[in-house]
């Protein structure tokens, strides 16, 4: 993607506080991607009160799948865990 591009992309939403402008992610997850690269997603995704795919950030096996599902998808690593505990 060339800088061009990249700037076109990042100028269509605001970028999220806290995160680098440069981030993957500094716009939102992209739920239904990540879904149907890591189907064991799935379950956690759901609207959130204002109509956005997300999963419940209190809990830790979701946030643990959705890291699963983001390693898998964007940097093809599979088998990935956190031992419980």
């Amino acid at each position: 993607m060339s800088t061009r591009q990249r700037s076109k992309k990042s100028q269509s939403k605001p970028v999220r506080k806290g995160l680098h402008p440069r981030s993957l992610h500094n716009q939102g997850y992209d739920f239904p991607a990540l879904v149907t690269s890591y189907p064991a997603l799935a379950s956690h995704v759901k609207p959130n009160p204002y109509g956005n795919l997300s999963i419940d950030f209190s809990n830790p096996l979701a946030v643990k799948t959705l890291n699963a599902a983001l390693l898998n998808r964007h940097y093809n690593i599979a088998g990935w865990d956190i031992p419980d505990g």
